[in-house]
């Protein structure tokens, strides 16, 4: 039944999608326009919109301007970002370089770029664990702080301060320059 239904929607989708690589090969058009078509051409069908973005990467564009493009036409950026990280890891990309890719996207907070990375190594086949531990390390080598890493591979959104200051670094768009805090060491003694 689950193979059947993945026909159907591979099927409905094949039209908008089997026409990106050629087009960009062609040359004539700009990746924006050959892929915006495409998305357009899905009629708001989710599924054959992320179809057309994951043949994107497929086809050699880069992951930072497949969800540029994606989120500037409407599509929501975590899923922009699960379906090309699913794409660029089955293209054979390191976890480091698909999220780098998608933390340099257009206006993308860590913490989404965190989450719909994580979603998207869980559906290029890696159980949750293991996409989450992925990521994680991923995004560790990349400098960002830990809480914002264990709330975001979980998808929990991070707990307002005490003040109710929700505008913390860890909700900025991850290229606005902003930088978490440092965390401090506190040292803990064995327990007697």
């Amino acid at each position: 039944m689950r193979n059947l239904i993945a026909g159907i929607i591979l099927t409905t989708a094949l039209p908008a999608v089997a026409s990106i690589t050629s087009e960009l090969a062609a040359g004539e058009s700009s990746v924006a326009d050959v892929v915006n078509g495409a998305i357009a051409a899905c009629g708001g069908s989710g599924s054959c919109a992320e179809a057309a973005l994951a043949e994107t990467v497929t086809a050699g564009v880069d992951i930072t301007t497949a969800i540029n493009i994606a989120t500037a036409s409407g599509m929501d950026t975590k899923a922009a970002i699960a379906t090309t990280v699913e794409a660029g890891l089955n293209a054979g990309q390191s976890f480091d370089q698909v999220l780098a890719s998608a933390l340099a996207a257009e206006g993308v907070s860590s913490f989404d770029a965190i989450a719909g990375a994580t979603q998207g190594a869980e559906n290029s086949g890696l159980s949750a664990e293991e996409a989450q531990n992925a990521i994680a390390a991923a995004a560790a080598a990349l400098g960002i702080d830990p809480q914002l890493i264990a709330a975001a591979v979980t998808n929990t959104p991070l707990e307002s301060t005490a003040g109710g200051n929700e505008s913390s670094s860890f909700f900025a768009p991850s290229n606005s320059g902003a930088t978490p805090p440092p965390l401090t060491s506190i040292p803990v003694s064995p327990a007697n």
